[in-house]
Parts: structure tokens; C-alpha cells; sequence
């Protein structure tokens, strides 16, 4: 579901009734991330993406509309500034759609494979969560197959 910026269904009520922003927004396509990107300019977001980050203006590059392009990677500009600041996690669902990302951005991004899910292997980390814990996400050296741990 893709909803307008402005929906206010985006807001979140306490329970004296105020409409808050997010504390942190999960997505998983760059549309959806530079609407909630233009809406929440300072909430901290966490893009897990599986498609390339040109699908969704392929049809306008073949096609020659530029404006809409352009606008779209005026968007993809925006988040990568702020990833690189650190203020948000990308992360790729494969090592090809990590390569990919690299090859049209510069910018290099994590992979997670959803297998992982069901390795037998846990992950502790040394301080508590909301005060530095770090989060463990897989990223491979460029090049190395994705079977080789």
C-alpha cells in the first residue's frame, strides 16, 4: 500500500490522543523511502530492498521521460546522503542486488540473505539494545560467492 505523504495514517496517536512521527520507519522499495524520506526528513529508516533500484523507472528511461527520472533520483540522492551520514541502514537482499546497487549508486550496501533467518547460529551483542547495541549484517567481501561463510 502506497499511501500520499500527507495520509495521516502515517502519524501515530498516544494515548491522550496527540499524532506522533515514527520513531523509525521499515521499508523495502526506494519509492516508498523517499515519500517517507520527504515526510519524515529526521526519522531514522531501515530499506531492506530486493528489486533494483531503477525498476520502478524503467519504462520512463526507455520511454524518454527525463523529468520523472531525474525527480526519482533526486529522491535515491537524498536517502543515499543520509545512509552515508548514517542515519539510514540500507541493506540488499543478495550479494548480485548488493553489486548492482554499488555499479549505479557508488554508494556500497550490505546484504542479508533471508536464509540467514535459519542458520543455527545466534548473534549477542555486547551492550543492550537502545544503548549501542550494533546490529550484525552480513557483507562480503566484492567479488566472493554468496555460499562461501
Amino acid at each position: 500500500l502506497l499511501m500520499h505523504p500527507r495520509d495521516p495514517r502515517l502519524l501515530f496517536h498516544t494515548e491522550d490522543g496527540r499524532a506522533m512521527k515514527p520513531d523509525l520507519v521499515t521499508l523495502t522499495n526506494f519509492v516508498e523511502a523517499i515519500q517517507i524520506n520527504r515526510r519524515f526528513p529526521r526519522v531514522p529508516l531501515v530499506i531492506f530492498f530486493g528489486p533494483p533500484v531503477m525498476l520502478v523507472v524503467a519504462e520512463d528511461v526507455v520511454v524518454g521521460r527525463p523529468a520523472i527520472v531525474d525527480s526519482y533520483w533526486q529522491g535515491v540522492r537524498g536517502i543515499l546522503r543520509r545512509a552515508v551520514a548514517g542515519e539510514i541502514l540500507i541493506a540488499a537482499e543478495s550479494l548480485f542486488r548488493s553489486e548492482q546497487f554499488f555499479w549505479q549508486t557508488s554508494v556500497e550496501v550490505p546484504f542479508l540473505r533471508p536464509m540467514s533467518v535459519w542458520v543455527n547460529a545466534t548473534y549477542s551483542p555486547r551492550r543492550p539494545r537502545f544503548q549501542g547495541g550494533e546490529v550484525l549484517i552480513h557483507h562480503k567481501g566484492r567479488l566472493k560467492y554468496e555460499t562461501n561463510f
